[in-house]
């Protein structure tokens, strides 16, 4: 077996993965509301946990073995193969339009692969980097404007606001 056909492989047992872990996950989540840590409580929850990760093994492993543009839209899938997952498993009837946006995602994937060529990998020289950096830096006030600090609402809580992303600014 090649290395592309394996990286696509493993892709798709990822993707498989990903998708049983979320309807696992949602189905403990729903079997105990309104109990904050009751799923963690629960050998389900941490079935899904370890689909989860599995998943994402399989997905860097795949990404040793083909190109980020290959096996990165594939992950993508997870969403189709958790429409029918869905209704097998757990018996949750899916309507047409799921249906129909789950057909659109598997043609726009297909389209988008198609576009993808086979070339030498290649990376940023700093200058480069440096650019990508600044000018993503400065597109993020206008893309999403409640993420920036002088736009969000002052905490009222007496544990002080998370500064996890102040250095992006």
């Amino acid at each position: 077996m090649s290395a592309l056909a394996l990286s696509v492989l493993l892709s798709l047992i990822s993707a498989v993965a990903y998708a049983g872990g979320a309807i696992v996950q949602e189905r403990v989540a729903v079997s105990s509301p309104g109990q904050q840590f009751a799923p963690m409580r629960r050998p389900g929850w941490w079935a899904a946990v370890a689909l989860n990760g599995l998943g994402g093994l399989l997905h860097v492993v795949a990404l040793a073995f083909g190109p980020l543009s290959l096996v990165q839209p594939l992950g993508a899938l997870t969403i189709v193969f958790a429409l029918p997952m869905a209704a097998l498993f757990v018996g949750r009837k899916a309507g047409s339009t799921a249906w129909r946006g789950a057909i659109m995602a598997t043609v726009g994937l297909a389209g988008l692969l198609s576009l993808v060529g086979s070339s030498e990998s290649q990376s940023l020289a700093t200058a480069e980097r440096v650019g990508v950096a600044g000018g993503a830096r400065s597109w993020r006030p206008w893309v999403s404007p409640g993420c920036c600090p002088w736009s969000a609402p002052p905490s009222r809580s007496r544990w002080p606001r998370p500064s996890g992303w102040a250095w992006l600014w």
